[in-house]
């Protein structure tokens, strides 16, 4: 599996649409897109993208398991609680911008898909505009004061991952695909939504 070490103790995982996982064998001469996962999922939630030859076909695909999700090695690797879950989206920039250096990665096209990944998307740009074509930003936050979003936020969290029963666990997974999926709470709609859904 592909790991680039971006930290004396950080090992990010990541995919590529080469055969064998090998990053020197992109066709430089397509565009390359790094897509970015939303909060609480890694990038197998990406394998459909990797599989479509409309995709894979045309661009050169990349995807980073971020810190505290999927196969990426932190201090924290196998390991819960809510202060494990605060984030620093420079740093996580920093990271992708290391790993860029170390895997030779060419400038890309980023998809970015909720506020984690976008926030880190937006500070990768600022921080590393050569290596940043252009951005897709993909459920961008509405403006709200801090304060209510920060503990509106950390509390989800915190009943996800610590839920007292069944109920609240239920609540939060209720919540959380709110969240991820902009309030679509209608699933015959959502999946016919899917079903008529093409590429342009």
């Amino acid at each position: 599996m592909p790991f680039v070490q971006v930290t004396s103790h950080i090992v990010l995982h990541y995919i590529i649409n080469t055969s064998d996982n090998d990053v020197a064998k992109f066709d430089y001469s397509k565009s390359t897109i790094l897509f970015m996962h939303p909060t609480a999922l890694d990038v197998t939630w990406l394998s459909d993208y990797f599989e479509d030859p409309r995709l894979t076909d045309n661009y050169n695909l990349i995807a980073f398991d971020q810190r505290n999700s999927g196969k990426t090695q932190t201090p924290y690797s196998g390991k819960f609680s809510y202060m494990h879950t605060k984030r620093d989206s420079y740093v996580e920039a920093a990271d992708l911008g290391y790993a860029f250096e170390l895997l030779q990665l060419p400038p890309v096209h980023i998809f970015a898909a909720q506020v984690n990944s976008i926030y880190i998307a937006i500070r990768f740009a600022l921080l590393f505009p050569t290596k940043c074509l252009s951005l897709c930003l993909a459920g961008v936050p509405v403006d709200l004061p801090q304060e209510w979003v920060t503990k509106a936020y950390a509390d989800l969290i915190r009943l996800w991952a610590s839920p007292e029963d069944l109920e609240a666990y239920e609540q939060a997974c209720m919540e959380m695909s709110h969240l991820m999926f902009a309030g679509v709470r209608f699933p015959a709609l959502l999946l016919k939504l899917f079903i008529s859904y093409t590429v342009i």
